[in-house]
């Protein structure tokens, strides 16, 4: 029998005979937004209380789990203009509830998704669903005792993968290491409850039989972070975040990876990669780098050389554009099918950003960046010479 109450805030709570199910509904994606947190812990302490509930399923309405944090909140945090939303109390209550807890992914389960995902005591997925840690790629570890209790589950050297590369896993992989209990067909929420009804408390940070520890589990960490991420300091932090999981108490490896994540959110680099996500996604709704379309950018000059997409342009055109770059005496870079880019002084770069800003010649001045970056003329971690003429008040 199917009991349905009205939606209150971001969690629409019902019945299915003696299990609580609970949606998160925060379009489009589901993130943590400040509020969200607070809605399901107060939907999950009316589950408790009903005497006639058994155990609890949680699940997100829509298209998607928890996709993840919200981004413009990691932004502002990063800045000094808003404390970042702290889940300690919220993930060790959610954890600690008295009736086992049932995650029901779908979609994703990204970042802060997965780490409340990981609160559960069990957690079941559909076959498609994807789950990982990418906080890597906005220069951060995960902050919400995310590398705790990943590693508690999933054992260091995955947890060291998972966090350093920032790429999801499948729920086949996922199953495969233990990160999920099992895969759903057909209806998730008909699978969780069933699932729920069997279910008895787990609570990971109380795990113990993966946290086996060798020296040579962190080297291999840091030589892929090395080989993948150079320069980053992020996956370096993520992989001593994980050693404080496999060698301190629960506790104090809350606290260590509540210092590192600290550490990071208030560099340059999270700064930069959270800069860039965004240029990207600015860039995406209008014509430009990645739009499939060239950016209007002056290549006479030679200051900047018009982007050139694989999808339009023939290889001979591309290797026009190449030899007129080196003509102009830049050094040209082919990313991906794009022939680009200048290297060059900074102060140069930053002049020629801003006069091509000025003369409506690109729309934003993160449009510089991303053909500097997406060309290897400048690290992703250094955001861009815009990015760094930000950071110097040489604009605004």
């Amino acid at each position: 029998m199917l009991e349905n109450s009205p939606m209150s805030g971001f969690v629409i709570s019902s019945k299915r005979d003696d299990i609580s199910v609970l949606q998160i509904n925060n379009p489009q994606v589901n993130a943590l937004s400040p509020g969200v947190p607070d809605a399901i812990l107060a939907a999950l302490r009316m589950a408790c209380a009903d005497a006639t509930v058994k155990a609890i399923v949680v699940a997100g309405a829509g298209r998607t789990f928890i996709a993840g944090a919200d981004i413009r909140e990691l932004e502002a945090a990063a800045w000094g203009k808003a404390d970042l939303l702290d889940l300690h109390a919220f993930l060790q209550e959610l954890e600690q509830c008295p009736k086992p807890v049932v995650m029901a992914i779908h979609g994703t389960a990204l970042g802060g998704g997965l780490e409340v995902a990981m609160a559960g005591d069990s957690r079941v997925a559909v076959a498609t669903a994807l789950l990982g840690q990418p906080e890597v790629n906005l220069g951060l570890i995960p902050g919400a005792e995310g590398t705790q209790r990943l590693t508690r589950l999933v054992g260091v050297e995955t947890a060291i993968r998972m966090c350093v590369s920032g790429k999801p896993i499948s729920a086949a992989d996922a199953l495969a290491c233990g990160l999920i209990d099992a895969i759903v067909e057909g209806d998730l929420i008909g699978g969780a409850v069933a699932i729920a009804r069997k279910a008895v408390k787990r609570m990971s940070s109380q795990l113990k039989e993966k946290l086996e520890s060798k020296p040579g589990f962190y080297e291999a960490g840091r030589a892929l972070s090395a080989k993948i991420r150079p320069g980053q300091t992020a996956p370096l932090r993520a992989v001593e975040a994980i050693e404080a999981a496999a060698t301190m108490s629960f506790e104090e490896g809350v606290i260590r990876e509540r210092e590192l994540f600290t550490e990071c959110i208030q560099g340059e680099q999270a700064k930069a990669m959270i800069h860039i996500f965004f240029a990207e996604r600015a860039a995406a709704k209008v014509p430009g780098p990645t739009g499939g379309k060239p950016l209007p950018i002056d290549t006479e000059s030679g200051r900047l050389v018009q982007i050139v997409e694989t999808l339009d342009t023939r290889p001979e055109d591309i290797a026009a554009t190449v030899t007129l770059a080196r003509r102009l005496g830049k050094v040209a870079v082919v990313v991906k099918g794009r022939a680009i880019v200048p290297k060059g002084d900074l102060n140069e770069a930053i002049a020629e950003g801003n006069k091509a800003v000025e003369d409506g010649r690109v729309a934003r001045a993160s449009d510089i960046d991303l053909i500097y970056v997406h060309s290897g003329a400048f690290p992703i971690w250094r955001g861009g010479p815009m990015f760094q003429a930000k950071l110097m008040d040489l604009v605004g």
